[in-house]
């Protein structure tokens, strides 16, 4: 019986290690000016409940007061975007999608996916989540058909904060590398 019983635990283990498709943490150094500075990214696609997964890590605590406008208050609030590229050339040319977070007026965090045209249109696709685990660590998660559901993406993220001593275009920081990308692959969600 106990035989058993352990064989179970390690088919279920074994079951949910498949069910995930990860791309290794890639990553940042400490290189921004900002608050919110990129320490490392990685995605994954969760088969299980058929949703992409961005992780980001960050070298300090963030919250979402650190995506305020504090160059302008009429400004844009900062943000970070995950930005896919499904079938243009990544850094060649503009992203296919989006997936960007940023705080609302009451300091929570919002999300959403977009598919950005190639004439510099921008059309809302639909709802992502945004979820602080930890002071440094979002994690922000889709459903893929909303980019398509390609059977592969090249993804970078940019974080954008508009804080004292930023420019009125704001301070960036990339991951990987400006001029750098990703490459995730999707896998067939399980029933």
């Amino acid at each position: 019986m106990r035989l058993l019983s352990t064989l179970a635990v390690l088919l279920a283990c074994a079951g949910t290690a498949l069910a995930q498709t990860a791309s290794n943490a890639v990553p940042d150094g400490d290189d921004s000016s900002s608050q919110v500075d990129i320490a490392s990214v990685r995605a994954m696609y969760d088969r299980s409940n058929d949703r992409l997964a961005h992780v980001i890590r960050f070298h300090a605590g963030i919250g979402p007061g650190d995506f305020r406008n504090a160059v302008d208050e009429h400004g844009p609030p900062g943000s970070v975007c995950i930005n896919i590229w499904t079938r243009r050339t990544p850094w060649e040319a503009s992203p296919n999608f989006d997936v960007c977070v940023s705080a609302n007026d009451e300091r929570e965090l919002v999300a959403s996916v977009s598919r950005l045209g190639s004439r510099g249109g921008v059309r809302r696709r639909g709802p992502a989540s945004a979820e602080l685990t930890s002071r440094r660590r979002l994690v922000v998660r889709f459903d893929p058909d909303l980019i398509r559901r390609p059977a592969a993406y090249r993804w970078s993220v940019e974080v954008t904060t508009f804080e004292r001593g930023c420019t009125s275009r704001g301070c960036h920081d990339f991951a990987p590398g400006r001029g750098r990308s990703v490459r995730t692959e999707l896998g067939t969600p399980t029933s």
